[in-house]
């Protein structure tokens, strides 16, 4: 009797047992043919070499770059990376016969959400050459960048290029690590390689997945001890006698990201960045504007961040930078009407970027006068 007993319990958890493997792979099944049926493909952009947006660079401070010659949907539009390695329009390495910009920051200036033609960068060349094509716009923004990386791309990339100028987009977080765009790349790149990779449902668990291992990864290098010690040797002193900068920096509300201006480490990077900029400028004989891009928030008492503004606007005087304010711009025309999504903060849409083209415009305009520039080529 007892072995009987034994024998219907083998047989009941066998059959439980074959049962429940059979609703798992009828689920996963059913899982699998839905993210297929509403076309759901994460890594899409992954599945041949020439659609990696991005790759190591050879600079230890850039890190990484934008891989030539590539296109596809990216970061919220269809883009096309040109043979030299940057979005938009191509120059050619050497002096330009006229007036050369080139634009360089993270993903407002490289264009998330938006078509090539929308940037501040594109529209500003536009408006510059409706009489003439004295004046040449170039866009090196990539996505993710922090102001170190910004900075390096110039001496690794740009100074190539002889610019008369170098625009600056500069977004409250380049403060901090923000971007895991290669490590992300590394690991998918990876995990394509594996057979499981052929299932849709096992993309949508690696991106779950890598959702949360990216949040810890970005509070760890955020993290102030572990900053630190990534930017040795790329933190420039603040004096103790440097009172005002010390009272914006103490006025910054504790809110994501601009708490970070409340840190002397922080700043202290931000001014070294500044000063290697400088440095550069001298060097390569380019002037340098810094166009500082709000948080796109709505507050009924103003915009709130204004004291992070100043700090920037401080650091950059301070090594004789010239600074581009379009927190008024965008008040004006109202933040929730210049965001590419309604949650989106931080990238402003064709009509941010076009307020932004105009300020510039006027700005290059003053500065560098057509009429000078046809002189000057005249002459050469």
């Amino acid at each position: 009797m007892l072995k009987k007993t034994e024998h219907n319990a083998h047989k009941n958890f066998a059959t439980n047992l074959g049962l429940l493997i059979l609703s798992v792979t009828i689920i996963l099944a059913a899982t699998e043919f839905c993210l297929r049926l509403f076309g759901y493909d994460e890594f899409e952009t992954l599945k041949k070499d020439r659609e990696l947006f991005i790759r190591p660079s050879s600079n230890p401070d850039v890190k990484y770059e934008l891989t030539p010659n590539t296109q596809g949907y990216v970061w919220g539009t269809d883009t096309q990376i040109n043979s030299q390695g940057y979005r938009g329009r191509l120059g050619s390495p050497g002096k330009f016969k006229g007036f050369r910009a080139i634009a360089i920051g993270d993903s407002i200036t490289f264009g998330n959400s938006i078509p090539a033609e929308s940037t501040f960068s594109h529209q500003l060349h536009r408006f510059l050459n409706k009489s003439s094509s004295a004046y040449e716009i170039l866009n090196f923004g990539v996505s993710g960048y922090d102001i170190l990386q910004d900075v390096s791309l110039v001496e690794h990339k740009a100074l190539q290029y002889n610019p008369d100028l170098i625009i600056l987009g500069y977004c409250h977080n380049d403060l901090g690590v923000v971007s895991l765009n290669l490590k992300y790349i590394k690991r998918a790149q990876k995990f394509q390689k594996s057979w499981i990779f052929n299932f849709r449902i096992a993309r949508f668990i690696l991106r779950a997945i890598e959702k949360k291992r990216s949040g810890s990864w970005l509070l760890h290098k955020n993290e102030l001890r572990i900053f630190q010690k990534d930017n040795k040797g790329k933190i420039s002193g603040i004096g103790k006698n440097e009172h005002k900068l010390r009272h914006l920096m103490q006025a910054c509300p504790a809110l994501y990201p601009v708490v970070w201006y409340k840190d002397e480490i922080r700043v202290g990077r931000l001014r070294y960045c500044f000063e290697r900029l400088a440095a550069l400028g001298k060097k390569g004989n380019f002037s340098v504007v810094v166009v500082i891009f709000p948080w796109l928030v709505d507050n009924a008492k103003g915009y709130p961040f204004l004291q992070c503004h100043k700090i920037v606007t401080y650091e950059a005087h301070r090594v004789g930078f010239d600074v581009l304010e379009v927190v008024d711009d965008f008040m004006a025309v109202g933040m929730e009407k210049i965001r590419t999504r309604k949650k989106d903060l931080i990238h402003p849409n064709a009509i941010g970027h076009r307020i932004v083209a105009k300020k510039l415009t006027a700005y290059i305009r003053e500065r560098w006068p057509e009429n000078s520039l046809r002189s000057a080529s005249s002459r050469r």
